[in-house]
């Protein structure tokens, strides 16, 4: 075995870098009021922001419950979560758990919504999650349609509910 005495002096310089580099005092910076204020970025006239909306209602299994909720002109009429079983005869004890988001477009203009749907329990305990929306085709104006959203895989659970919170992003 060769030992090397050049390679151990490096190493051992190294290392005292390193010791010597984590045992520098810390420098606090001291913060003035102003800069400890966060800013909304929604406050912003041009932010994206201002086309996102929310929700948080009680939960409800197999009812419509009505939102009422608008962002930019899109009103989000009511939502119902169901179950649906599958259609395919191989697979017929699948069960879908399902959210269906009504929709209508007041504005003048074609709107693109994405939803997003966290269903809790008392505990605050996340059950189950679902998101969609269009991105290809979106609502036209004064139109009604109801969107679709499946809770895959986190389903079982979501029909023991008790809140949820519902948000709509417009693109």
């Amino acid at each position: 075995m060769n030992i090397n005495p050049t390679q151990i002096y490096k190493n051992c310089a190294f290392l005292g870098m390193i010791l010597a580099c984590s045992c520098a005092p810390l420098q606090i910076r001291n913060v003035d009021q102003q800069e400890s204020i966060l800013k909304n970025p929604a406050d912003e006239k041009t932010s994206p922001l201002k086309s996102l909306g929310h929700s948080k209602l009680p939960f409800q299994w197999d009812k419509i419950i009505r939102v009422e909720n608008e962002v930019d002109g899109l009103i989000i009429n009511h939502i119902s979560f169901t179950q649906q079983k599958s259609l395919f005869f191989l697979k017929s004890s699948q069960v879908k758990i399902k959210a269906d988001v009504q929709v209508t477009n007041a504005s003048n203009i074609e709107k693109h919504p994405y939803f997003s749907i966290a269903v809790f329990n008392e505990e605050g305990v996340l059950l189950g999650v679902a998101g969609g929306g269009t991105w290809i085709r979106g609502v036209k104006s004064k139109e009604t349609t109801t969107f679709t959203l499946a809770f895959e895989p986190m389903k079982e659970r979501v029909p023991m509910g008790t809140l949820f919170h519902l948000s709509v992003e417009l693109n």
